[in-house]
C-alpha cells in the first residue's frame, strides 16, 4: 500500500513536471509571454534552481490581471501535490482548498499558493531570478 501511494505521488509529480515548460534567466530575470496566457487560464512552468525543479503557474483572471505563485503551498508542500487547474480557480493536489485565481494571493501562510512578485514589461511577464531561486527551498 505504501510503495502504490508513493508511485501516486511520484506520478503526479512526473506528470505535472511534463506538461511545465522548462524556462530560464537572461539578465537575473526569467520571462513569458504574457499572451501564452488566455483570460481565465493557467500555464505551469518550471525553473532549474540550483538542481532542483522548480514548478509554478501563471494564471490571468478574467479581468487581465496576471498573477504567478509556486506550485506548493507552506502547508501541504512535503506532500508534493501542488495545484491542479479547474475553471477560475486551483485546488491543492493534497487536501483539495481551492483558491479563486482572483483572491488566492490575499493572506499569507497555509494552504495558498506561495505568491511570485511579477512585473509587466509590454508583452512580457518578469520574475526575478531571485524568486525561483528562494522558492526551490519548497520543492
Amino acid at each position: 500500500m505504501l510503495i502504490l501511494a508513493a508511485s501516486i505521488i511520484l506520478l503526479n509529480g512526473c506528470a505535472k513536471s511534463g506538461k511545465a515548460e522548462r524556462l530560464t534567466a537572461s539578465g537575473g530575470v526569467v520571462q513569458i509571454d504574457a499572451g501564452q496566457i488566455p483570460a481565465g487560464g493557467l500555464k505551469f512552468f518550471s525553473y532549474l534552481a540550483g538542481g532542483k525543479e522548480v514548478l509554478f503557474f501563471v494564471v490571468r483572471t478574467e479581468g487581465g490581471e496576471y498573477k504567478a505563485a509556486l506550485d506548493a503551498c507552506e502547508t501541504c508542500y512535503t506532500n508534493r501535490m501542488g495545484y491542479r487547474a479547474e475553471p477560475g480557480c486551483v485546488v491543492c493536489g493534497y487536501c483539495g482548498n481551492r483558491f479563486s485565481f482572483n483572491t488566492m494571493d490575499n493572506g499569507l501562510g497555509g494552504c495558498r499558493p506561495i505568491k511570485l512578485v511579477t512585473r509587466r514589461d509590454g508583452g512580457r511577464l518578469l520574475i526575478d531570478e531571485r524568486e525561483l531561486q528562494d522558492g526551490a527551498k519548497w520543492f
